[in-house]
């Protein structure tokens, strides 16, 4: 769309200046609407639409995609040394109305490569500069990391205990609530603790490449 156009020569600026954009892979990708409509929706995966891809700028080749999971703990909330609650997580899946899939006008960057999981052709057309994309090339996947987006209240019997969203606060009384716009700025505040930890004054710079080359890594699994 005319956003990708114009957004993405600033996307590509900032990552080259070792700033990351991480933004919320939204509701669209399996199920992308041309329309959205109140009763058509804005995909979800709830209705199926006639043409899917991800939705910008989780799309964008200069920023990294967030996705959501839905957590299950122990359930142990009685406190613990130094009033720590002791809460351990028992299972963590992908959040069924994540947005993720295929970034049909934008190539497969360089840092996604190597993980030919996420490999599908794109499909066709023009690039976000509408330069012709050659046939067979491959697009980039979205999202490249997921974190706990909780799980809205529209589909609360996902799970093992519940809706385990954010807990949020309307007209004075708290509600559970959930979605990629919560996991991405949730990933925002975790990089930050990551480039904090860095050496002074260097930083690790754009977030895709670095997380990339960790989870390719020998040490990944631990």
């Amino acid at each position: 769309n005319q956003l990708q156009v114009d957004a993405d020569p600033s996307l590509r600026k900032a990552a080259m200046e070792g700033r990351t954009l991480f933004s919320s892979s939204g509701d669209t990708g399996g199920s992308c609407p041309t329309v959205i409509l109140p009763v058509v929706g804005a995909g979800n995966g709830v209705t199926y639409q006639p043409y899917p891809t991800a939705s910008y700028p989780a799309a964008s080749q200069y920023d990294t995609a967030v996705g959501g999971t839905v957590l299950s703990t122990n359930g142990t909330t009685a406190p613990g040394a130094n009033h720590v609650k002791k809460v351990h997580r028992t299972k963590e899946v992908s959040w069924s109305f994540s947005g993720g899939g295929t970034a049909a006008r934008t190539p497969e960057p360089a840092f996604q490569k190597k993980d030919t999981a996420v490999d599908l052709p794109c499909g066709g057309g023009t690039d976000a500069n509408n330069q012709p994309i050659p046939p067979g090339t491959i697009c980039r996947g979205v999202p490249d990391v997921a974190a706990m987006s909780g799980q809205g209240l529209t589909d609360s019997a996902q799970g093992a205990n519940g809706s385990n969203g954010y807990l949020m606060s309307a007209n004075g009384l708290p509600f559970p609530e959930g979605g990629t716009s919560l996991s991405s700025p949730l990933t925002v505040g975790m990089w930050s603790r990551i480039q904090a930890a860095a050496k002074p004054k260097a930083g690790l710079g754009f977030a895709s490449p670095v997380i990339y080359a960790d989870a390719e890594s020998s040490h990944y699994a631990s």
